[in-house]
């Protein structure tokens, strides 16, 4: 009984342990690389929108250009701002896509809301964001 509850105890750490791993990953869709890209935004989290982009994938940004690009956004609309974004449509195109999608932002500076495309890149299943 024991050895049965032991071997039971290991099977659930493993299993688990794939879950968080497999979780924490890269976006694998353009639903999560989209909801990646909203929660970075609304967090302010410079590392998390390098760690989703193709040019920094590419090695060609860094966490600071990303922190550049936050500090702008927080410019034009205060640093109160909330991100809220809806994908429309996806047209995936071999290791591109485009996700047509419906951005509102919300500020003490006023609301915006308008529609356009985040282009993708998908790079070993991963799903990037072109900026």
């Amino acid at each position: 009984m024991f050895k049965a509850k032991k071997v039971l105890l290991v099977v659930l750490v493993l299993v688990l342990s794939v879950f968080v791993f497999t979780s924490c990953g890269k976006p694998s869709s353009a639903e999560e690389l989209v909801e990646a890209y909203q929660e970075a935004l609304n967090n302010r989290d410079a590392e998390a929108l390098c760690d989703i982009a193709a040019d920094a994938k590419h090695g060609l940004e860094n966490v600071e250009d990303y922190e550049d690009y936050l500090d702008e956004l927080e410019d034009y609309y205060g640093e109160d701002f909330e991100v809220e974004i809806t994908i429309l449509d996806v047209d995936i195109d071999d290791d591109t896509a485009d996700i047509e999608v419906k951005i509102k932002i919300k500020a003490s500076e006023g609301n915006e809301k308008e529609e356009g495309t985040l282009k993708a890149e998908i790079i070993d299943g991963d799903w990037y964001w072109e900026d």
